[in-house]
């Protein structure tokens, strides 16, 4: 059996799942690794005589970076570390702040005490990384409306940059069969308690 994770969530600052016997590892580095949402593209790790059947494949449907992009990725790789840390240590504050909110029936996040697999996460990773994901009670509407309401957030499909993005509403409930009044909060570099002080004037 050959194990694969993706670990662009947490990235190699919170987890390194190669140390805990997983063979491959993926990377978005479009995520938090390049960390500016500049680049496209994903890296695969492991061990050579696994990743040279990855490397046949790459060869032949083509996938090679061009120097401008790999360019803006090690930009972000730079600052990874410092970024990584601050944004996890951020967004325990704010699931903690969204887990008793009264508009809030649910809140998930990794290093919440209710988080099912909680205990792995505080044995296995440095934290739970940047994005919360949670349900309003108002449903699809309210996480339109929280969207629109914001000043500084950004409404976005990505996750894992430097600025704050929400996503969720009818789309993801509909396409993608999410239950009602998903949201998916990705924390960026703002200060903690600005951006607890706008999710409390949206909410």
């Amino acid at each position: 059996v050959i194990s694969v994770a993706n670990n662009s969530l947490l990235s190699p600052v919170l987890l390194r799942p190669l140390e805990v016997g997983i063979d491959i590892v993926l990377h978005s580095l479009t995520k938090i690794i390049g960390g500016f949402g500049e680049a496209m593209s994903g890296v695969a790790i492991g061990r050579s005589e696994l990743l040279n059947k990855v490397a046949r494949a790459r060869w032949t449907f083509g996938g090679v970076l061009a120097p401008q992009v790999a360019s803006k990725v090690l930009d972000g790789v730079r600052s990874l570390p410092l970024r990584a840390v601050q944004m996890s240590s951020s967004a325990r504050q704010i699931a903690q702040m969204l887990d008793g909110h009264k508009k809030i029936a649910r809140t998930i996040y990794p290093d919440l005490p209710h988080y099912p697999w909680r205990d792995a996460v505080v044995s296995e990773c440095s934290g739970g990384g940047s994005v919360i994901t949670f349900f309003h009670k108002g449903g699809a509407e309210a996480v339109r409306d929280m969207a629109n309401r914001a000043s500084f957030f950004r409404y976005g499909p990505s996750f894992g940059m430097s600025i704050t993005t929400i996503n969720g509403g009818s789309a993801n409930e509909k396409y993608y069969g999410q239950p009602s009044g998903f949201a998916r909060l990705s924390i960026g570099l703002e200060a903690p308690e600005d951006i607890m002080a706008e999710l409390d004037r949206i909410l």
